[in-house]
């Protein structure tokens, strides 16, 4: 599907929208955004996506930012389906049709498997598990440093390697399932 540029923000938000919003949605309307590129999933935008990761991966050193780290991932799963649900309906101008509903709701369901439950529990496995597994080290006992920032940046440095793999197998799986049902609605 070929969309057609998106309009600028003072038409959706008002004439009082800061200025590098609009410059934002020029420069998106310069893609080719016919499913090649994707702002909220082939940008660096999708690690906002990964924000409640960066959370789990502080949370034995800043426990206090994991709840918001959740709340901003969300907003981000949110902010993607708004913008999918949107484009549908300014490519379609159909208000709440079931295309609206399914482009927001695909959108909201892929980004809350792919950004925050699956990558959050495996980041949580091994920040856990590698809290636990550097305590049983006997040479490591006596650094603090190491015990202390060690499941950090293992988490951190876990993230990039799981983002294509569960982007792709999310992007199976709603292909084989709920994406089948779309046909009836």
């Amino acid at each position: 599907m070929n969309m057609k540029p998106f309009p600028t923000s003072s038409l959706i938000l008002g004439s009082t929208t800061p200025a590098f919003l609009d410059s934002t949605i020029d420069q998106l309307n310069k893609w080719d955004n016919n499913g090649e590129v994707d702002l909220a999933r082939d940008t660096g935008l999708r690690y906002l996506g990964y924000a409640n990761e960066t959370g789990e991966s502080f949370k034995f050193i800043a426990p206090q930012f994991l709840t918001p780290s959740y709340a901003l991932a969300y907003g981000y799963c949110l902010g993607d389906g708004l913008y999918k649900g949107l484009h549908y309906f300014y490519d379609h101008d159909q208000m709440m049709s079931s295309g609206v509903i399914k482009a927001f709701g695909d959108a909201l369901v892929f980004q809350c498997f792919a950004s925050v439950l699956i990558p959050g529990n495996i980041i949580a496995f091994f920040v856990e598990t590698s809290d636990e597994k550097l305590k049983e080290v006997e040479s490591l006992k006596d650094n603090e440093a190491v015990l202390k920032w060690g499941p950090t940046v293992i988490g951190l440095g876990t993230i990039p390697f799981i983002v294509h793999p569960i982007d792709v197998s999310v992007d199976f799986v709603m292909e084989h399932s709920i994406r089948l049902l779309y046909q009836f609605f």
